[in-house]
Formats: C-alpha cells, sequence, structure tokens
C-alpha cells in the first residue's frame, strides 16, 4: 500500500466517466495517488470511475481509472463558501500525468517514484488517448471475461487502453487488433 501523497492545488479542467455517462469537473488538488475534483457528479464510494483530465500542454485528456475514496455532498445554499465532489484514488495513473506531478516539488517527484516502483513490471498508461470500449465473443454472445488492453499505434507512438469482453485474452486482443488495424501493437493486457 501506498502512503498517502502531497497534495498541490491546481484547477485542471476534467470529465468523469461513471455508468457510462460523462460529467464535467474540475481537479482542485492533485496527489501521485489521487485528486479532488470538484463536479455534480457524486458516484458512491467504492465505485470505479474513469477520468479524462486535461494538462498543461497537451491538447487531449489524459485518461485514467480512479476510485471512489470519498463524496463530499455540499447543500445548495453554500456552494459559493464550501465545493462538493468526489476524492478519486487512481488505480491506474498515466505517466504524463505523474510527470505533471512529479514536476511540482521534490516531496512530490518522490511520491511519484514511490508509485512507479509499487507498479512493477505492468507498466502504467501513458499517452492522451481515451479509453474505448469494444465487444468480442463467439458468435455475437459476449463472453463473461473482461480484459484492459492496452496498444499502441507503432507509427505515432500514441498508446491507448481499450475495455473487451472475450473467452481469452488471446480473443481479447485478436478483436482488438482487427478493429485498429496492421498500426497498433499490443503492450500488455489486465483482467478487469
Amino acid at each position: 500500500m501506498i502512503d498517502r501523497a502531497p497534495r498541490k492545488k491546481k484547477r485542471l479542467s476534467c470529465e468523469i466517466v461513471s455508468n457510462g455517462s460523462r460529467y464535467s469537473g474540475i481537479a482542485i488538488d492533485v496527489s501521485a495517488t489521487g485528486l479532488f475534483v470538484q463536479t455534480n457528479v457524486k458516484p458512491d464510494p467504492g465505485s470505479l470511475v474513469e477520468i479524462g483530465i486535461m494538462l498543461p500542454g497537451n491538447k487531449e485528456p489524459v485518461t485514467m481509472e480512479a476510485r471512489v475514496a470519498r463524496k463530499k455532498v455540499v447543500p445548495p445554499e453554500l456552494l459559493t463558501l464550501a465545493h462538493g465532489g468526489v476524492g478519486l484514488a487512481l488505480v491506474r495513473a498515466a505517466d504524463a500525468y505523474l510527470d505533471f506531478v512529479g514536476e511540482i516539488s521534490s516531496e512530490h517527484a518522490e511520491a511519484v517514484a514511490r508509485v512507479r516502483a509499487t507498479a512493477g513490471s505492468a507498466r502504467r498508461q501513458s499517452g492522451t488517448g481515451t479509453s474505448a470500449r469494444i465487444r468480442s465473443g463467439t458468435n455475437g454472445v459476449n463472453s463473461s471475461k473482461r480484459f484492459r488492453i492496452h496498444a499502441v499505434e507503432t507509427t505515432s507512438g500514441k498508446r491507448n487502453s481499450f475495455l473487451v469482453s472475450g473467452a481469452t485474452e488471446q480473443e481479447a486482443s485478436d478483436e482488438v487488433l482487427k478493429q485498429l488495424g496492421d498500426e497498433w501493437q499490443v503492450l500488455f493486457i489486465e483482467r478487469v
């Protein structure tokens, strides 16, 4: 388990995807292990969400997976004084996000190094693309196993992840490559 990382107040535009719906928000603090997002959507603690965050200098949002650690509900009459939103614990942080946080201070850089050390051989998702969902299965019937396929476009270096249903890792990987084309290569596969 990673210790709680130092937080830094930053205002970054973002989008949360929860139960297939997209909601806008503003990240108002960031750390190597999580962030707090001011938003109207309040998924329950423990829920998995996808977050797309706009980092300075990036043209596309950086996509990550997070678990709702806490939610802060503020009565409407106090919204001008306090901000409601959700505290998110990163499940899968993008390299670009970790690089951004690591540049804040030496203390933040140390926290990022600890996060990356615990990642081991399972490299964290990087790049600026959004995650996609691809369905697969035999004879049009989806299998019960779900995989996250991490792939790279060999011509541009763009990386992306795809949530896929399939009977096996190989079937899920083949389906992604079939839909993406010859310019893409699978980096690694995770069971979801």
